[in-house]
């Protein structure tokens, strides 16, 4: 298909994505190949029947997140709007040019132009999402997507498990919803820890970190201190993989950091349901609890090609 050798001859590099070169690469082409796969056979979307733009309001954290819902309204035929993120803008205007949208880099130019038979379809923080539903015409179609979380729960570690989940955490350095902020491990947590480890270490040399945002640096500290004092902690400056007892569970992800927590049965796991819930990475049965998307260890970061998304049919929602 022309549209993704388009995309595979862009470099990734080139741009600010807040990743390393070898890290944003690794992203594009997971992202690309994706892709493919889901061409293979791809959703139903039927053509638009209706007029008006699909506008995508862009995130600045994982710089791919476009390219799914540019491909399925390429299917349904609608055109499309990318306002880009007022940091990293670069990759959302090269995408843009590939798939024929047009790039607005202005939220309030963007406000000013959408027409009351657009549709839009936005992604960021709480309060940024809070602020877009408030600024845009009453009626108008939108789905909205703010934070939410995404953890691993594992019955039987093994090698390849987590050399899955390492790159589950090392895709993006950790930025996305789809990013694990942790994993529960039933049996033998200490050697999926290490085992985790030896993996991270690897991919500190294929594919670095980028640069740890300041404001990062003294939660990472307290985080390994943390597990030095209650658990062992494997790594520390650029990969860490703390051991802690799951009372100590977070839901903030940091880049490259994937704790493991032992726990002796699921029903520990019941506050997260408190929590706005996003992807569950597992060997065993899916959870009573509101993940909106189920899948296997090392597949977090890579969704396959779907109409859904947090449990919301978008093509249905926007798109016909």
């Amino acid at each position: 298909m022309e549209t993704l050798d388009a995309l595979r001859a862009l470099d990734p590099s080139a741009w600010d994505t807040g990743l390393s070169p070898q890290g944003a690469r690794r992203a594009w082409q997971e992202s690309i190949d994706a892709l493919e796969r889901g061409l293979t056979a791809p959703p139903e979307v039927p053509p638009t029947q209706n007029p008006g733009r699909l506008w995508i309001w862009c995130a600045a954290n994982v710089f791919t997140a476009p390219l799914p819902w540019l491909m399925l309204a390429k299917l349904a035929r609608l055109p499309v709007v990318l306002k880009a993120p007022s940091a990293r803008p670069d990759s959302v205007a090269a995408i843009a040019k590939v798939f024929d949208a047009q790039l607005v880099t202005s939220s309030a130019e963007g406000l000013k132009r959408i027409g009351s038979q657009d549709r839009v379809l936005g992604f960021g923080g709480d309060a940024s999402m809070a602020e877009l539903a408030s600024s845009l015409p009453q009626g108008l179609r939108r789905s909205l997507h703010g934070h939410r979380v995404s953890f691993a729960v594992i019955h039987q570690p093994t090698p390849e498990i987590a050399r899955a989940l390492a790159l589950d955490a090392a895709l993006y350095d950790g930025q996305g919803c789809m990013s694990p902020a942790a994993v529960f491990c039933l049996n033998r947590p200490e050697e999926l820890a290490q085992d985790i480890a030896t993996e991270l270490e690897r991919l500190s040399i294929e594919m670095p970190r980028g640069p740890l945002p300041e404001h990062l640096g003294p939660l990472w500290r307290e985080r390994v201190g943390l597990a030095r004092i209650l658990g062992q902690c494997h790594g520390e400056r650029s990969w860490a993989v703390p051991l802690l007892p799951a009372s100590r569970a977070q839901a903030l992800v940091l880049p490259r950091m994937l704790p493991v927590h032992p726990i002796d049965d699921v029903s520990e796991l019941q506050p997260l349901a408190e929590l706005p819930l996003s992807t569950l990475a597992t060997d065993g049965p899916s959870l009573d609890l509101p993940f909106t998307r189920v899948t296997k260890p090392g597949a977090m970061q890579r969704p396959a090609l779907s109409t859904v998304h947090e449990g919301v049919d978008l093509v249905r929602r926007l798109m016909v």
